[in-house]
């Protein structure tokens, strides 16, 4: 499959120039108007006058592997999905969307987690906060919790918590310095990436993940890989699979749905993120980012399809 990947990539990539279809131009983040709303499951130099212009970066492009939109739109939403393979361009599917700002939600949990550990709020992957005791929609969060399992059943009560220990001027700082999309954490400091101002768009979330991998982030070492440590799926112990879901709920009459994250191949890790968008998802909505996510990632030949 690697071979017929990168067959596919040369005949669309001629004298540099590649043909885009559907995909259309190159992909830069953007932040939308849209208001926010709760999670579902649970919230802006002077230049030396002898300087010479900034140097913009050169723009993403995009490659189709025929049937990808196809199999990312079978399922009836509005989506968008962004692949960068250890080889070749990037693959973007919808890149109005790929480059369109959302409210991270529960993906805000990777530089959250980064965050309480160089702060210091947490010790380390198995810090231990005690439950409150207030009932919440999901029964996996009613008990105490440690970062690693907070993570894993997204237990926003414990990422709360971390955020309001950190306090708005360190969070502010944090978010400044990792350049996390468009680093607006109004109103309030445990809620922003819940239903306040902070907007993602799948390329950044991309960025990002990349950055982590490659411990590229300007945080520890070793936070970064106690990171990488608890992002590890547990869920598919056959699969090298580092991911992180999201869901923000109704925003405006959409329900937006993320799954981010990076898979390690033989061939190089793939990095990823999924974006599904609905009106009225169904009971399965949740399930779905992550399956869409396997199919194509099967599709690429990153993993063997099912």
């Amino acid at each position: 499959m690697r071979s017929t990947l990168r067959a596919t990539l040369s005949v669309l990539c001629v004298s540099g120039t590649c043909v885009l279809g559907i995909f259309g131009a190159s992909c830069a983040a953007t932040t939308p108007s849209a208001a926010p709303a709760p999670e579902a499951v649970t919230s802006a130099s002077e230049r030396p006058p002898a300087a010479p212009p900034p140097q913009e970066e050169p723009p993403k492009t995009a490659v189709d592997i025929p049937g990808l939109t196809r199999t990312l739109d079978s399922l009836g939403y509005e989506s968008a999905f962004v692949l960068r393979p250890p080889h070749g361009e990037d693959i973007l599917l919808h890149p109005e969307r790929c480059r369109t700002g959302y409210l991270p939600a529960s993906t805000f949990k990777i530089p959250n987690s980064l965050i309480a550990l160089e702060t210091g709020v947490v010790s380390g992957p198995d810090h231990l906060f005690k439950w409150d005791g207030v009932k919440r929609p999901i029964a996996a969060w009613n008990q105490d919790h440690t970062l690693r399992s907070a993570f894993q059943v997204s237990a926003v009560w414990y990422y709360q918590r971390v955020a309001r220990e950190v306090g708005q001027e360190r969070m502010q700082s944090w978010v400044d310095k990792l350049a996390y999309g468009n680093r607006d954490i109004s109103p309030a400091v445990d809620r922003f990436w819940l239903d306040g101002g902070l907007r993602i768009s799948p390329i950044e979330e991309v960025d990002f993940v990349q950055r982590l991998y490659e411990e590229k982030l300007p945080v520890s070492v070793k936070s970064q890989r106690s990171v990488k440590e608890i992002m590890r799926s547990v869920d598919d112990p056959s699969l090298q699979l580092f991911a992180k879901t999201g869901r923000t709920g109704l925003v405006e009459g959409r329900d937006y749905g993320w799954y981010v994250g990076y898979l390690v191949t033989d061939a190089g890790p793939y990095f990823f993120a999924t974006l599904l968008t609905s009106s009225a998802p169904g009971k399965d909505f949740s399930e779905e980012r992550k399956r869409i996510t396997l199919r194509l990632l099967g599709q690429v030949g990153a993993i063997p399809q099912p």
